[in-house]
């Protein structure tokens, strides 16, 4: 069986998202960035509770191939990263159907984070 793993982050200017991620790390999919923990929490439940998503796939020039999922009302949950190949991309998209149900959610938002301004020191 292939585990998931959903984690909750926080970027730099207070945004929340969500990445899901397969045994080893790597990331399947990345969230857009919303505003509230609350938001963020029943846009993961939907997303685990729902079985047919709206999957667009598409191919970028100098990029590859990348698929975004959507809501029944075509708002844009996320995307994924960027595939060398079709055929990587559509079995990714197929292990996340078939797994994000039972994906284990982590919350790692409220992690501390410092930012220093830096200033210059006086040397006597």
């Amino acid at each position: 069986m292939t585990d998931l793993q959903i984690i909750i982050g926080k970027t730099v200017d207070d945004k929340l998202y969500f990445r899901v991620l397969i045994e080893g790390g790597r990331i399947l999919f990345t969230s857009r960035d919303y505003g509230e923990i609350e938001k963020c929490m029943n846009e993961i439940y939907a997303v685990q509770q729902y079985k047919y998503f709206a999957i667009t796939e598409d191919f970028v020039k100098n990029h590859g191939y990348q698929y975004t999922l959507l809501t029944e009302a075509g708002r844009v949950i996320g995307t994924s990263r960027y595939y060398l190949s079709e055929h990587g991309m559509r079995n990714d998209i197929s292990i996340f159907t078939k797994y994000v149900a039972k994906a284990e959610v982590i919350d790692t938002s409220a992690l501390i984070r410092f930012f220093r301004k830096s200033t210059p020191i006086a040397i006597p």
